[in-house]
């Protein structure tokens, strides 16, 4: 585990110092902040989001770091599905 900040901890895999594969990351109270995948430090591939409560927030694709090309879903704070469609290039494409 490697702490990020006063806040924020992290387990998972590095490569040159950098986040790189599978791991999570964590409020420094336990609380799972993110699951997913890496690559050079950034969020790419598959990943999940946590809100403060431990409520899946967003479930899909990161290309560096971003909420990228592929299936999402977010949630608002009494978890019923905000968003459902699909992120293309970056933006929110509503399914008809």
């Amino acid at each position: 585990m490697k702490v990020i900040n006063n806040n924020i901890f992290f387990k998972g895999h590095y490569l040159n110092g950098e986040r790189d594969g599978e791991g999570k990351l964590y409020f420094y109270d336990g609380r799972l902040l993110f699951e997913g995948n890496y690559k050079n430090g950034e969020r790419n591939g598959n990943g999940k989001e946590y809100d403060k409560d431990g409520e899946v927030e967003f479930d899909g694709e990161y290309k560096n770091g971003k909420r990228w090309n592929g299936k999402g879903f977010e949630y608002d704070d009494e978890g019923n599905i905000e968003f459902d469609g699909y992120y293309i290039e970056g933006e929110k494409v509503e399914e008809n």
